[in-house]
């Protein structure tokens, strides 16, 4: 009798919980993302200081998932938050299936 072996797909993606500054945008198929969003932060404590409206932002791009309606992303466009949620790598794309967003400020301008 042969036992069945779990075996874990070769490319399987990463996870992790994680936090980032970013702006919330819309694409044209309905989506959110997460531009000009601060490089991925790990959670260590359960409860992170918030950042500050002036929090500086960054390059990086990800997608949204998730329950986004529950959160009110829609309302969110073209502003700056902290979203928190578990990123999903693999390898091609970023996403951040999302737990909590916080609004920052109204406006996301960004400068290097």
């Amino acid at each position: 009798m042969r036992r069945a072996v779990a075996r874990r797909p070769r490319h399987s993606p990463q996870r992790s919980w994680r936090r980032a500054v970013a702006c919330v945008e819309a694409d044209e198929r309905g989506a959110f993302h997460l531009v000009h969003a601060t490089d991925p932060e790990a959670i260590a404590d359960r409860l992170p200081p918030q950042p500050e409206p002036s929090a500086v932002l960054g390059v990086h791009r990800i997608r949204l998932i998730g329950t986004l309606d529950e959160f009110g992303v829609a309302r969110h466009v073209g502003h700056k938050v902290w979203a928190k949620g578990l990123l999903i790598e693999n390898g091609t794309e970023r996403r951040l299936n999302l737990v909590s967003m916080t609004h920052l400020s109204p406006d996301c301008e960004y400068s290097r």
